[in-house]
């Protein structure tokens, strides 16, 4: 139950990353707009998350059903939301609508870590094994969703996802209620005293990598079809990153295990320079766009599942939440709004393959400025 929720819920990404853009761009909005519209839904990772998991770990001992019924609630609004999205197309209009929906949406990715962690407890290392269904569910919405707009029109997009959101919330009353069991461990210490050096380190750089990120994210769909690729490709070469990601989900712990960290987290961001080079430089070769797309397999899996598993091991007792939390917060939610804020504005003013290459560029000086400073860390 807690593989296919992550399936279900990768699901709805699966259409929101790829194609709420396409959307946007159809009905009429700039890519300014988009850019603001598209950096609301990461925007309020830096407020939902740090507000939800304060309050579940300050509630959850006393307050059992405090937890579970925090991500039932969160769904149900959700789908209610993202509903109405049907019915508007003004910006200022679809600007509440995704701020509201997001506020809710992104409450409910790290309770779940949270809770999956519990779970599992002495077998954490399991944790990709449960959380490659959420990759599993991502590539058949991207495909399954590029291949209905491609014949049916990009007006579906809405409907599609609204049904999803509402499968999600049913399945969120059927998640086993030992998985909700609360982390007994006290810690006698503040929160922000175990902001250590090399948590805020690796935090820092985290946010600049998934800042590199938004553009494509939000921009990617857009920038393939400006070269003229149909949407039924556009979806294979999203499925085809998150295919790639699969096997690193599965094998990460054995690196992880054996690995020091920051060389890992290292790795993965020299690789994301690389990434976003052959992005900006080779946009008209296919195949090259396949391998581009296969190291996201390093760019986003290993780093998140490094990255995951660290903070995990950091923040125990009634930080667990709070440590996902931050962790969120900082990367996908800073990061990822200057990324999509900026990227709009950049993508009018020098370019796609300009944005992408300075991207590059960023995700470069990056790699040395974290291979110097982790020098001076206990890692």
């Amino acid at each position: 139950m807690l593989s296919s929720f992550y399936c279900f819920y990768f699901a709805a990404l699966g259409g929101v990353v790829p194609y709420l853009a396409l959307y946007f761009d159809a009905i009429g909005f700039s890519p300014k707009d988009i850019g603001f519209l598209m950096g609301t839904l990461i925007i309020t990772k830096i407020i939902a998350p740090n507000f939800w998991g304060y309050f579940v770990d300050r509630y959850s001992q006393q307050y059992p059903w405090f937890k579970e019924n925090t991500i039932k609630i969160s769904l149900i609004i959700c789908f209610g939301i993202f509903f109405l999205l049907n019915f508007v197309e003004s910006f200022f209009a679809t600007f509440c609508i995704l701020f509201a929906f997001s506020f809710f949406w992104n409450a409910v990715l790290p309770q779940m870590e949270s809770i999956v962690y519990n779970y599992l407890g002495e077998r954490r290392y399991q944790y990709g094994k449960i959380r490659v269904w959420g990759s599993i569910g991502f590539i058949l919405s991207v495909l399954g969703i590029g291949w209905f707009v491609e014949s049916n029109g990009i007006d579906y997009v809405v409907p599609i996802l609204a049904i999803i959101f509402l499968v999600l919330a049913v399945h969120g009353f059927f998640l086993p209620k030992e998985s909700f069991k609360t982390n007994t461990i006290e810690v006698n210490h503040s929160f922000f005293k175990m902001l250590s050096p090399a948590i805020l380190l690796m935090l820092g750089l985290g946010m600049i990598t998934q800042m590199t990120h938004s553009p494509f994210y939000t921009f990617f769909s857009i920038y393939l079809e400006s070269y003229g690729y149909s949407k039924t490709v556009i979806g294979f070469l999203w499925a085809f990153g998150v295919i790639a990601e699969i096997g690193v989900f599965l094998f990460s712990h054995h690196l992880v295990a054996r690995c020091n960290f920051f060389k890992l987290l290292l790795c993965c961001f020299a690789v994301t320079a690389l990434r976003w080079w052959l992005l900006a430089e080779f946009p008209e070769s296919f195949f090259l766009l396949v391998f581009m797309q296969s190291l996201h397999a390093i760019s986003f899996g290993l780093y998140h599942a490094t990255a995951s598993q660290l903070i995990n091991a950091h923040f125990k007792g009634q930080f667990q939440v709070r440590g996902q939390a931050i962790y969120s917060s900082i990367t996908f939610g800073v990061g990822g709004a200057i990324g999509t804020l900026l990227s709009g504005y950049l993508w009018t003013a020098i370019g796609g393959q300009a944005v992408f290459l300075l991207c590059a560029i960023i995700m470069g000086i990056a790699t040395i400025f974290g291979m110097i400073f982790s020098q001076f860390l206990r890692t």
